[in-house]
């Protein structure tokens, strides 16, 4: 693969030439071989990642033909300098995922806070936390609210001392795709 600088002649030329393939990258110019079609029929798991790939490919079609949703995709494209499509397919190709859950200050009573961090290639747009018992019981669920750059959430139910809690926070993307991670605390 080599890249081309300073030649009008191939400058922003795209296609195939016999064995050479011109593609433009970021604004660049990269020439490379025509690359070898696969021998045999596609593996499991590369019939899943091309159906995921199609999914990705779908959903793309059905943000560009949606102006809000595209105008918010098109910024975050400008400012990266990438296609607005690829910045689509790729939010669609990679889930958020939760870094880490703040539970210092929960102390199993109402209104003590827990603090989530998410991150997301484009926008995490939801964090729902549920806390469970040893049991697996349910004892509450709800959404956090953003706060500044983490999300928040409130506790809405008293726990007695000595129960082991498993707070899970779950993060959602604008196409759906969700993150989670859990930890467990012990309340004093």
């Amino acid at each position: 693969m080599a890249r081309v600088k300073l030649n009008p002649i191939v400058d922003r030329v795209q296609g195939a030439f016999g064995d050479i393939v011109f593609r433009n990258y970021e604004g660049n110019t990269v020439i490379s071989r025509r690359p070898e079609a696969p021998e045999g029929p596609p593996t499991p798991g590369q019939a899943a990642q091309r159906a995921r790939f199609r999914d990705a490919a779908f959903y793309g079609r059905v943000v560009m033909a949606d102006p809000p949703a595209r105008e918010f995709y098109e910024a975050i494209a400008k400012q990266r300098k990438h296609p607005v499509f690829s910045v689509i397919v790729g939010d669609f190709l990679n889930a958020p995922t939760v870094t880490s859950i703040d539970d210092s200050a929960y102390t199993g009573t109402t209104g003590d806070p827990i603090v989530v961090q998410a991150h997301d290639d484009v926008e995490v747009t939801g964090i729902t936390v549920t806390l469970t018992d040893d049991g697996g019981r349910v004892l509450e669920t709800g959404p956090a609210a953003t706060d500044e750059w983490r999300w928040r959430y409130d506790a809405q139910t008293d726990v007695p001392s000595g129960t082991t809690v498993t707070i899970t926070a779950v993060a959602m993307d604008r196409p759906g795709n969700t993150g989670d991670l859990a930890v467990d605390k012990t309340i004093p």
